[in-house]
């Protein structure tokens, strides 16, 4: 994650990366950009609904 963290500094990219755990659990690094998307009860809602749960 700090990797990506680093990337998101150095270039200025927006960086959004989810890592799913075979037992559910999610893990998340998100930009300004797509912070929402995280963060926001309706973006947790489409991310669960494109893992299928």
């Amino acid at each position: 994650m700090q990797e990506i963290g680093n990337l998101n500094k150095l270039t200025g990219s927006e960086v959004l990366l989810l890592v799913a755990e075979g037992d559910g659990i999610l893990h998340t690094y998100a930009s300004a950009r797509f912070k929402p998307l995280v963060m926001q009860s309706e973006g947790r809602a489409l991310i669960q609904s494109c893992m299928g749960a």
